[in-house]
């Protein structure tokens, strides 16, 4: 099973929370169908063998699919809105915080990447928005896995979890519909059962509610993430410093 989660880049924690687990919301209601279906043969086993099998492929389909619909949903959402916090937060234009604050963000991120965005931004007004993307994927390189960092990779997970799942809100919303009219017509001719239609109906209910919800679930997961992006880089370039300082 390893394996194939390896084979599949499912094995980490990111992947299992960021992809994985948006696959499974999403095709919950197609499950609770497949088990709740009176077939002739009411033995579970065959039942969940064959909701094993079914479902196994969807989600693992979907999990593939998700990181690409999730980077879609936030190719529209967030242009709009200025960008990314970690982004929009370092140009020198945004109100959300004080020329001091970015100040300490910019000499950070110089002793980490060795990148000077207010020279750079300086010298070419219209590479700003380059230098802060290339600014951000580099300090993010840095980061992953440090000590320091604990609490943004967990932001970071969250994060993704929201965006794909964004992502996949049509194709979530189209199986709780499918489900729920599938566990209803199925007990309509005797071939259902109650507790089916009935979380299924509950899930075409949250499906529906978090269809509308979700953008601003991401908006805040975003946040979160650049709240504890900057403190880990602040955290980050310090340590930097302290070593350069005192070399072994």
């Amino acid at each position: 099973m390893e394996k194939i989660a390896n084979f599949l880049k499912l094995a980490d924690v990111y992947e299992r929370k960021a992809r994985l687990s948006p696959a499974f919301v999403t095709i919950l209601p197609a499950i609770v169908l497949i088990l709740s279906l009176k077939t002739g043969n009411e033995s579970w086993v065959p039942k969940l063998i064959a909701t094993g099998g079914v479902g196994g492929v969807l989600i693992i389909a979907l999990a593939q699919f998700a990181s690409a619909a999730g980077n879609r949903f936030s190719d529209k959402f967030w242009p709009p809105k200025g960008g990314l916090p970690i982004v929009r937060w370092l140009r020198a234009a945004d109100p959300d915080h004080s020329t001091a604050q970015k100040q300490q963000w910019y000499e950070a991120i110089k002793r980490l990447t060795g990148l000077d965005i207010p020279t750079t931004v300086a010298a070419n007004p219209i590479e700003e928005n380059a230098i802060i993307a290339d600014a951000a994927l580099q300090v993010r390189s840095k980061l992953r896995g440090k000590a320091v960092a604990k609490m943004l990779d967990i932001h970071n997970q969250e994060y993704g979890f929201a965006r794909n799942l964004a992502g996949l809100r049509w194709v979530m919303l189209g199986f709780s519909v499918i489900g729920g009219a599938g566990c209803g017509t199925a007990w309509a001719l005797d071939r259902g059962s109650a507790w089916g239609s009935l979380i299924n109906g509950i899930l075409l209910f949250i499906a529906v509610s978090m269809f509308f919800w979700l953008p601003g679930y991401v908006e805040r997961a975003g946040t979160r993430y650049a709240e504890s992006f900057f403190p880990a880089l602040l955290a980050a370039a310090g340590r930097n410093t302290k070593e350069s300082a005192n070399p072994k």
